[in-house]
């Protein structure tokens, strides 16, 4: 499939996102915009500037008010974050945290995984499915949990491009790990939207594989020595400001 066609699929998803049952009511909500909106969006720049695609696509990202730790890709450069991962118990704790996620979220787009589920969701429901169904379906099927390893890394090495600290997904991984009891599942999912916390946790890779990994990679990239200091930017996130000017 051609960049134009991706993109255009990924136009045609995003309008109708809104129409997704269990999205109904809860995207972009204007105070969600507002409070979070210009904030992702300069942390999305910063990340899509170093991306693999950024002559081709255009990133951007819608929020959903949903309790639980999640976010997700899909085709063409769309990312959404439920509100879950930005305030709550199950949030992320500083600004390198989230720039994990979001990071990890490219990397899905960089390799074109949310453009499989789509494909195959449709060809599970048909070409002639109402295309809100489709990004029901796409949303929930399996994929190799490699990818998700795959993405993980990606992640780790774009957060790195930016200076922020490649240590953030070990730790990020380690609290979850703590937080939901562990389960063998199928595999990962290209952002799986729809469920709880310990939903999303048992159908990708297991927390404590993820930490164990993305730990073992951040070392690796650390020693590229390509920043003398990180940024961990623990009051960003509350202050809702970005910036590495000042690593601490």
């Amino acid at each position: 499939m051609s960049v134009a066609e991706e993109v255009a699929i990924g136009r045609k998803v995003e309008r109708e996102l809104h129409k997704v049952p269990r999205f109904r009511g809860k995207l972009d909500l204007p105070t969600d915009v507002a409070k979070y909106g210009p904030y992702l969006n300069r942390l999305l720049k910063t990340l899509a500037a170093h991306s693999t695609r950024r002559k081709e696509l255009s990133y951007r990202i819608h929020i959903i008010r949903d309790s639980s730790f999640n976010a997700f890709a899909l085709p063409g450069g769309v990312l959404g974050v439920h509100t879950g991962l930005l305030s709550g118990p199950a949030a992320v704790k500083d600004e390198s945290e989230l720039v994990m996620v979001l990071g990890h979220e490219i990397a899905h787009v960089e390799h074109r995984h949310p453009l499989a589920a789509y494909e195959a969701a449709r060809a599970v429901l048909g070409s002639d499915a109402d295309l809100a169904a489709v990004i029901s379906r796409m949303l929930q099927l399996p994929i190799h949990s490699e990818y998700e390893h795959e993405a993980d890394r990606r992640g780790i090495a774009l957060a790195d491009l930016c200076q922020y600290d490649p240590g953030a997904a070990a730790r990020l991984w380690q609290r979850q790990a703590k937080r939901a009891p562990q389960r063998r599942g199928p595999g990962g999912l290209v952002g799986e939207v729809l469920g709880t916390a310990e939903r999303m946790l048992s159908t990708h890779p297991p927390s404590a594989q993820r930490c164990a990994r993305t730990r073992a990679y951040a070392t690796k990239v650390a020693r590229q020595r390509r920043w003398t200091r990180y940024y961990r930017g623990r009051s960003n996130l509350r202050d809702r400001k970005t910036g590495t000017q000042s690593p601490r």
